[in-house]
């Protein structure tokens, strides 16, 4: 009797285990599925829609997640999920691999490099003696400022007078755009254009000729507005850039994009990106510091609500049909980089001679960057 009770207690065990079980697998299979449409759909519709933005934002994290599905899948013998993770993974790998492994160019160059800095302060930086801090230790001799007040001009004219030993140093500084350029060597500004992406344009003469260097600090791209923007800006840019026959040129700044969306791209295809040929790994430079960022999702979730099948099946699980968060004006980012959206750029007349990202970002919540860059003989 004991027995026939165990046995029957067993089977009762095995079909309550069969539901969850069954649950995790369609799970897999819709979030597998669903990765793999957003992955391909990077080379159609690309960075116009949300989640293939959001994707090429976070590209290399998902990794987290693909890599351990794709093994379990393949552990448990079930070959077509394992095909649908498997695909994007090797995709994303194999994007990222050349962060690992720089091709310095081997042409002949001059022998003194050039130290150029890319360093977003943030404009509502609390601690701004920390930053002014960064910038004297580093001395490059090229920098390049976004998020430039007018506060922060009178300190950013007293480190310019005092940042070289050898010499006092020159300043640009456009407050329609916020945007800042302090030299070793004389400045010549050309102009600025909000257009172009908010870029500060000028020549600089050093000993071994003129360089022209252009300050970009294009709009954010999260909400489809702000993309449409920004997609203009790098557009406008990367026109002028094709049209660029004046020598040797560095076009530097906070792009607010990573190297895996289309924007960026568009700036590769004629230009070279110090990191990509002279650094090592990631060099995220984004987020520095927990921020606040606004809530945008209250009403994208309102309108899946909306929807009865949505709702009737959150009903189900027990929850109430409302949005998360949905008193949270602001959403915290926590803090440690996550994404590299400050770029240094250059055009053949350069090679790379190094290119990291510093640690110290002097209260500021971006990291600043750093290239040495040569001239070509």
């Amino acid at each position: 009797m004991l027995k026939k009770y165990f046995q029957l207690n067993r089977k009762s065990l095995i079909k309550v285990w069969h539901f969850p079980r069954h649950v995790f697998w369609l799970v897999l299979w819709c979030g597998g599925l669903t990765f793999l449409l957003i992955y391909l759909l990077r080379w159609g519709p690309g960075d116009r829609i949300l989640p293939v933005r959001l994707m090429n934002y976070f590209l290399p994290w998902w990794l987290i997640v693909l890599i351990p599905a794709a093994l379990f899948s393949a552990l448990t013998k079930r070959l077509g999920l394992t095909v649908v993770m498997t695909i994007p993974t090797l995709g994303i790998m194999v994007s990222i691999l050349p962060l690992f492994t720089p091709t310095v160019s081997s042409a002949l160059a001059d022998t003194s490099p050039l130290k150029i800095m890319s360093y977003n302060i943030l404009y509502i930086n609390k601690d701004p003696d920390a930053a002014i801090a960064v910038i004297k230790r580093q001395q490059a001799d090229i920098l390049f400022l976004q998020e430039i007040t007018s506060p922060m001009l009178p300190a950013l004219q007293a480190v310019t007078a005092s940042l070289y030993p050898d010499s006092p140093g020159h300043l640009i500084y456009v407050r329609s755009i916020g945007q800042a350029i302090i030299s070793r060597y004389p400045l010549k500004p050309i102009g600025s254009s909000f257009d172009e992406g908010r870029v500060l344009k000028a020549t600089v003469e050093t000993p071994q000729g003129n360089i022209t260097i252009w300050n970009v600090h294009p709009s954010t791209a999260i909400s489809q507005e702000r993309w449409n923007l920004q997609h203009g800006q790098i557009m406008a840019l990367t026109h002028a850039i094709a049209e660029f026959k004046g020598g040797p040129l560095i076009v530097a700044g906070d792009f607010n994009t990573t190297p895996q969306s289309d924007n960026f791209q568009l700036v590769a295809q004629y230009l070279h990106n110090a990191h990509h040929e002279g650094g090592q790994g990631f060099g995220f430079s984004f987020p520095a510091q927990s921020i606040n960022i606004p809530n945008k999702t209250i009403n994208l979730q309102w309108k899946l609500l909306s929807f009865s099948p949505i709702r009737e099946a959150v009903k189900w699980l027990g929850a109430k049909p409302e949005p998360l968060f949905k008193y949270h004006k602001n959403l915290q980012l926590p803090s440690g980089s996550l994404v590299r959206i400050d770029q240094i750029f250059y055009n053949d007349h350069f090679t790379v001679r190094q290119a990291q990202t510093l640690t110290d970002s002097g209260g500021s919540d971006h990291l600043p960057i750093i290239a040495e860059l040569v001239l070509v003989k």
